[in-house]
């Protein structure tokens, strides 16, 4: 796990490491709300770097929703929130209000740009009601993770 050294803008910059992981697919109802949890390794570079969270558009750029440098897009105002726990390794993002157009590809990640270290994901939300393991650990292919629905 070492780091990568990036020369940008006359300085360099230590990106956070490469533990980074997170779930890769959530599925909501229209109405409701979804939280999504990421984990990543508790260093001094993660701890302190931009969290962010952003959906691909089908330009490929994945344009930004909300991150911890203040920033959040107007068309979300309201109804997202992130949350940085970095002495636990983790922040947790909660979209509400959900939208059939909220369905897309999303990245959750840490860095100065989108295309730094990230998750890529898959959000579904369907008119319908979804059934979800509240709180409850979740297998995957190579770790667990923590699912929350509301």
């Amino acid at each position: 796990n070492g780091l990568l050294l990036l020369l940008t803008e006359g300085f360099m910059y230590k990106p956070a490491s490469s533990t980074f992981y997170g779930p890769r697919f959530l599925t909501g109802a229209v109405g409701r709300s979804v939280t999504h949890q990421c984990f990543y390794s508790i260093t001094p570079a993660n701890k302190h770097d931009r969290k962010f969270w952003c959906k691909k558009g089908r330009d490929g750029v994945c344009y930004t929703i909300i991150s911890t440098t203040d920033f959040i897009s107007k068309d979300y105002m309201g109804r997202v929130a992130l949350e940085d726990v970095p002495q636990n390794g983790t922040f947790m993002v909660t979209m509400t209000q959900l939208k059939t157009s909220d369905t897309g590809s999303y990245r959750c990640g840490i860095g100065p740009t989108n295309r730094d270290l990230f998750v890529s994901l898959n959000l579904t939300v369907s008119a319908g009601t979804v059934m979800g393991q509240g709180g409850g650990q979740v297998p995957c292919a190579t770790h667990c993770f923590k699912q929350l629905w509301a």
